[in-house]
């Protein structure tokens, strides 16, 4: 008896689907920057977030922020808004850990501890500036779907 072989499905996807990207060089210098400092938030993220614990909140805004930064170097409306609510996200973090280190002296960063802490302070301002820039969000308006 004979069976009729199978034959695959081939989709076509248009040039734009099939190009996915980690970052794209023609988007404004703002969304760039934004786009680098997600993944570099998202890498150091993941590394100090494998501990476990409160951790792993840490862990997931990490791989969120690599997503967020994808999405936008991938022209999706989703990613440019995932990345300022993540930025937002991190910012409050940030703010009560520095209320909690102020108000409890049993927590003490040290030199070493305050200048890594303003530095990623630092960071999250800066990701957050970049993705709201007015330039940012007239390209967004613009190209992105």
């Amino acid at each position: 008896r004979h069976r009729p072989r199978h034959r695959p499905v081939i989709a076509f996807a248009s040039m734009e689907e099939r190009q996915m990207r980690w970052f794209d060089q023609s988007q404004p210098q703002t969304l760039q920057i934004g786009v680098i400092l997600l993944y570099i938030n998202g890498v150091f993220g993941i590394l100090g977030g494998l501990g476990g614990g409160l951790a792993l909140v840490g862990l997931v805004l990490a791989i969120g922020q690599i997503a967020a930064a994808f999405g936008i170097a991938n022209s999706k409306r989703a990613g440019w808004v995932a990345g300022i609510v993540l930025a937002i996200v991190l910012l409050g973090f940030q703010a009560l850990s520095a209320l909690l280190v102020i108000t409890d002296p049993l927590l003490t960063l040290g030199v070493a501890g305050w200048v890594f802490f303003i530095v990623r302070i630092g960071f999250d301002i800066a990701m957050l500036v970049a993705l709201v820039h007015p330039q940012s969000r007239e390209y967004q308006k613009i190209w992105f779907g």
